[in-house]
């Protein structure tokens, strides 16, 4: 399966609440301009800058750079050209991702008034407008995000660089400056680091090993391209909901069925929010990791025909129901015999053993949760026959289910 970078792009923004669009010289409608930068240069009497920005894109940009953009507006954008291969119909598309601003709206607002001669009447709309921009004091952790998947988009990170713009209409790239190409080549450093560490942590997740997992963390010293500020909370916030998507993605490729990793990925993304300390974010990272590659180790339909993919499903979705056989079969419409033998042969499990397997995983964690008789809980999970249910238990835990519950609520 593979995954669409651009809309991965996309998602991992939406982390620093900047908007990410895709974008090629035909955006001249009223709708699309208010897309750009949400309504500014319409409402200034400033619309046509935009496209004269377009066209400068399409005669300076260039594929494997990604231009670090500041207007007359004072406001931030990151853009680049997306390779051909991507483009539809043979257009030149680019993606623009912004705007955000990067000092005091109210500071922004005197400065541009007094530059541009603007009415001194549009100062609260302006201010109205730029209090509802993204501030990000430091740009570093989004840079390196947006490095990281330019590097894939183009299959090829050597060669990748930035440039700086000033503005689009007057298109300028002065040679740097020797200590600005100096930031620069470090935080592509950086971001050559952190490429090379995601592909092995995306790997480690897609056939879940978690020993190798853990072992590629513990040489990833510099995921994070370094904050500027001491409260770097909602940095790595930002990096964890990364993270998040990333683990999200990977579990994808591993032919994981979307609700159950929209479950997990949603119930992170709240914790992720929730947390009040670093530390807290430092062991859930741990806990991400071990749930992601057990997700894959669970539920992994990767090499399955679809047949036995919708008969897996089925039998997931509707443990704890009454199930036969027989059910299953009608339900993925093909015969009994033939649905029990190509589930052996591709699972290498047979269909009874796959039901009994999952409806005791089931019961663990209502085992390690509640306080239901045990009768109850193997109920909950389909079997209604207690001894039934006590030998199923041994032959899959190598322990009773009492003992199961004991040893879960054990105090460390």
């Amino acid at each position: 399966m593979e995954i669409d970078v651009i809309r991965q792009l996309e998602e991992l923004v939406k982390a620093f609440g900047v908007k990410l669009i895709r974008m090629d010289s035909r955006m001249t409608e009223e709708d699309d301009l208010m897309e750009f930068d949400q309504g500014l240069r319409r409402f200034l009497g400033y619309p046509y800058e935009i496209e004269r920005g377009f066209r400068m894109m399409e005669k300076h940009y260039k594929e494997k750079i990604l231009y670090l953009v500041r207007d007359s507006f004072e406001e931030h954008y990151m853009s680049f050209r997306i390779p051909e291969e991507h483009c539809s119909d043979g257009r030149q598309e680019f993606i623009q991702i912004g705007p955000y601003i990067m000092s005091n709206p109210e500071e922004i607002v005197e400065r541009v008034i007094e530059r541009l001669g603007l009415a001194p009447y549009l100062s609260e709309e302006l201010k109205e407008h730029y209090y509802s921009v993204p501030i990000l004091a430091d740009s570093d952790a989004l840079l390196g995000v947006v490095l990281t998947q330019l590097g894939y988009l183009c299959r090829d990170r050597e060669g990748l660089s930035i440039t700086r713009v000033e503005n689009y209409n007057e298109f300028n790239e002065k040679p740097h400056k020797e200590e600005q190409e100096e930031e620069d080549s470090l935080r592509i450093a950086a971001v050559e680091e952190r490429y090379r560490y995601e592909d092995q942590m995306m790997e480690a997740i897609q056939i879940g090993d978690m020993e190798k997992i853990m072992e590629v963390t513990q040489g990833f010293k510099h995921y994070r391209l370094k904050p500027r500020n001491d409260d770097n909370l909602r940095d790595v916030k930002n990096m964890m909901v990364v993270w998040n998507t990333l683990f999200r993605k990977a579990v994808q490729q591993a032919e994981v069925h979307p609700v159950y990793i929209d479950r997990i990925s949603e119930a992170f993304a709240k914790q992720i929010e929730n947390a009040a300390r670093v530390t807290e974010l430092a062991d859930l990272s741990h806990v991400m990791m071990r749930k992601y590659c057990l997700l894959v180790r669970n539920h992994s339909m990767r090499g399955y025909s679809s047949v036995i993919r919708d008969a897996v499903n089925y039998i997931d979705f509707h443990i704890r129901e009454p199930l036969s056989l027989k059910s299953i079969a009608e339900e993925v419409n093909i015969s009994l015999n033939y649905l029990s033998a190509q589930f052996k042969k591709e699972t290498g499990k047979t269909l009874t053993h796959y039901m009994n397997e999952k409806r005791i995983q089931s019961s663990l964690i209502l085992l390690a949760t509640t306080d239901l008789p045990i009768h109850e809980v193997a109920a909950q999970v389909g079997i209604y026959d207690e001894n039934y249910y006590a030998r199923l238990f041994k032959k899959f835990q190598g322990q009773t289910a009492k003992q199961y519950r004991s040893m879960m609520r054990m105090k460390p």
